[in-house]
């Protein structure tokens, strides 16, 4: 009888220490991607250094899935061509168009842009608001560096509740399966 009492407490022992070691390993994790967020923040001075491309409006050059690389926009011009990440009032997700006119006011000094998505028949004039006719530099968010062609796909599936069940639904049975193997390997 004491024996068992002994194993028991070991079980339970080895159980925690499991618990502790995973526990451990997933705040490693977090805090690398962390310190990762923060750097990428840091080299691009944008709050939004990486997003993900959620519409086929810039295709053929970036699709839906791409990653893409913000800078955040500093003192060197704006220019036709650029393609740049802008958010308008009311519109949660920002856009990511390419500059395809810049107007200068002469009095003011002030530069206004106007963009077009390379896959859209007209320019973007249109999803600005019946009170803007110019994306200003208060709506940049930054200006795309560079992009990694297909990194993002999950996050563009995610965004289907479908896919989001379908994922919840395999992660969990996964999760089940590798108990059930442990439970098995532990014996």
């Amino acid at each position: 009888m004491p024996g068992q009492v002994e194993g028991s407490r070991m079980a339970r022992s080895s159980i925690v220490r499991k618990f502790l070691e995973e526990a451990l390993d997933l705040g490693k994790a977090a805090g690398l991607a962390l310190v990762i967020w923060q750097s990428l923040i840091y080299v691009t001075g944008s709050p939004t250094p990486v997003m993900v491309v959620l519409t086929g409006s810039m295709e053929p050059g970036i699709r839906a899935g791409d990653v893409l690389v913000v800078r955040a926009v500093d003192e060197r011009p704006v220019r036709a061509g650029d393609i740049v990440v802008f958010r308008l009032e009311g519109r949660e997700i920002p856009i990511v168009h390419r500059v395809v006119r810049v107007h200068e006011d002469r009095l003011t000094g002030e530069v206004e842009l106007l963009t077009k998505g390379d896959a859209n028949p007209y320019d973007d004039l249109i999803i600005y608001g019946p009170d803007l006719e110019w994306i200003r530099r208060e709506h940049l968010v930054g200006r795309v560096v560079c992009f990694v062609p297909y990194l993002g796909k999950i996050t563009v599936l995610l965004r289907n509740k479908s896919a989001k069940f379908i994922a919840t639904a395999a992660l969990g049975f996964t999760m089940l399966l590798l108990g059930f193997r442990e439970r098995f390997n532990d014996r």
